[in-house]
């Protein structure tokens, strides 16, 4: 939740943009690799599984 000023919650969500932007390109090459699923908390990648621990930060299996 953001809880600074205006220019602070553009500036986060310009950030937010160019790293989605950044994930976006990565699944795209993984998905020339084979099949990329989504599913709630997990991606699913050819030989691998992207999904969140308990703590909720991002792993792969």
């Amino acid at each position: 939740m953001h809880t600074g000023d205006a220019r602070s919650l553009q500036e986060k969500e310009e950030q937010a943009r160019t790293l989605a932007l950044q994930v976006a390109a990565l699944l795209t090459q993984l998905d020339t690799l084979g099949n990329v699923t989504a599913a709630p908390g997990r991606i699913l990648v050819p030989g691998a599984e992207i999904s969140r621990d308990l703590s909720g930060a991002w792993t792969v299996r």
